[in-house]
């Protein structure tokens, strides 16, 4: 049976102290490069295993930091979006000697019963919580894990949240649709679940294109609607494409929607009417390249969110600000006018 290699042999066959090659090992302490090395390279050869158990007994960390996403059947389009961002916190978090953990929203709430492991056990250092929660759910994450970061959710307060810069979203779209000439904006909005407050994103999205169009009189108006197509919402949208009119797709799932109801009423985009995305992200990057709107970059997110919540594990002086992160505009051609 194969027994594992531990600190002290390491220690002994370098004439080291213990605490000194613990050190090298977890990544702590001010050790000469040229003792860091010995070590790393004695621990290769010798075939060390770091013992996450023992470690959390010394450190107590666990070294895991978990992901809240929505496991929610009827809310299937937030992964899509959410996966990016996961990339960037692993990315960041990996690189720091983390693991990331993918934390469902049935754990919190069975937390209150105490069916779930994760946090009867505490197996994480910290959550970061994304997308759009129930606030009993946000203000049960906070009762569970002591370090939190929200990242791109509905949660904002002057310290440990990221999110995009919507307002300013909007607002660059709104200008684009004046710079080509259009005289009224249709805003395709989501349509939330009764007594559900919509994601933050589309509210200040609508902010930043309503303040626009008031500054340059032009019309304004929402049109709310589900992200899947139905005869109903084709009804409704028909008479509003028209060649002085540009719509705005809160995201790519509506934008989808605006497609298809053209396509079914043979209009050309341009020549009939104009449209814009507020978040280009998924397959329409690629398969639709020349739809006008704002790109961001989400892996970027991730890995502010991840330096973040590495910045509060370290024990800074005080909880890092918020920070509201830039988009860029993808020109296209859907907004230029035949």
């Amino acid at each position: 049976m194969r027994r594992d290699v531990t600190v002290k042999q390491i220690a002994t066959s370098l004439g080291l102290s213990q605490p000194a090659v613990s050190q090298v090992l977890n990544g702590t302490g001010r050790i000469s490069s040229e003792t860091r090395q010995r070590v790393l390279t004695a621990a290769e050869t010798m075939g060390y295993r770091p013992n996450a158990a023992a470690r959390a007994v010394v450190t107590r960390k666990t070294l895991q930091v978990g992901v809240l996403v929505v496991n929610n059947p009827a809310d299937p389009a937030t992964f899509p979006y959410t996966y990016f961002a996961i990339l960037g916190m692993n990315m960041a978090l990996e690189a720091a000697g983390y693991v990331l953990c993918l934390v469902r929203l049935a754990d919190v709430e069975q937390s209150v019963e105490g069916h779930s492991r994760v946090f009867r056990e505490h197996v994480l250092d910290g959550v970061i919580v994304t997308t759009l929660l129930p606030d009993r759910v946000n203000a049960r994450v906070r009762e569970l894990v002591p370090a939190c970061v929200w990242a791109d959710a509905n949660e904002w307060a002057d310290s440990c949240c990221v999110r995009r810069d919507e307002f300013a979203v909007g607002r660059e779209i709104g200008e684009q649709v004046v710079k080509a000439g259009y005289r009224k904006l249709v805003y395709l909005a989501e349509d939330s679940d009764a007594g559900v407050a919509p994601h933050y994103s589309h509210i200040d999205r609508g902010k930043g294109l309503e303040t626009v169009c008031r500054e340059a009189n032009i019309e304004f108006q929402i049109l709310y609607n589900k992200w899947y197509w139905t005869p109903e919402f084709s009804e409704r949208l028909r008479p509003l494409l028209r060649p002085d009119t540009a719509v705005v797709a809160t995201d790519t799932f509506r934008a989808r929607l605006v497609q298809q109801t053209a396509a079914l009423n043979k209009l050309l985009v341009g020549e009939d009417f104009g449209i814009a995305c507020c978040d280009l992200v998924g397959d329409v990057e690629w398969n639709w390249p020349s739809l006008s709107g704002v790109i961001f970059d989400r892996m970027a997110l991730g890995r502010r969110s991840a330096e973040m919540m590495l910045a509060i594990l370290e024990g800074g002086d005080r909880a890092p600000e918020s920070v509201l992160l830039p988009s860029q505009w993808h020109a296209g051609t859907s907004l230029s006018r035949r």
